[in-house]
């Protein structure tokens, strides 16, 4: 027997209208970006997703979701590129520490 169930909720549904199947994993890469604070890294989204997508296919789906604009990629001045949620999330600007290299949203 086939147990079947359907993901709600707004990212789900974002997913879904980008042409995209709605995974765990999927779900929870775009929830763990509305809740950063900072831009963060692929390596930072596959650990905090806790085992729902490994590295290879947070990769695959942050590019993809970039060509849908459900994300933008974000360059801080590291040697590698961070991610934040893009058209699902009000456009803003980042404050960049020139010490430590972190990045914090700002919000108007």
């Amino acid at each position: 027997m086939q147990v079947s169930f359907k993901m709600s909720g707004k990212f789900a549904n974002a997913l879904r209208d980008a042409g995209f199947r709605a995974t765990f994993g999927r779900v929870a890469l775009l929830e763990q970006l509305d809740t950063a604070k900072e831009p963060l890294s692929a390596e930072e989204l596959a650990k905090r997703t806790k085992g729902k997508l490994d590295l290879t296919n947070t990769y695959r789906s942050l590019e993809a979701f970039v060509e849908k604009g459900l994300v933008r990629r974000v360059d801080v001045g590291h040697q590698h590129m961070h991610y934040e949620l893009g058209s699902l999330a009000p456009h803003h600007h980042h404050f960049v520490c020139v010490d430590c290299g972190a990045a914090r949203s700002v919000h108007a």
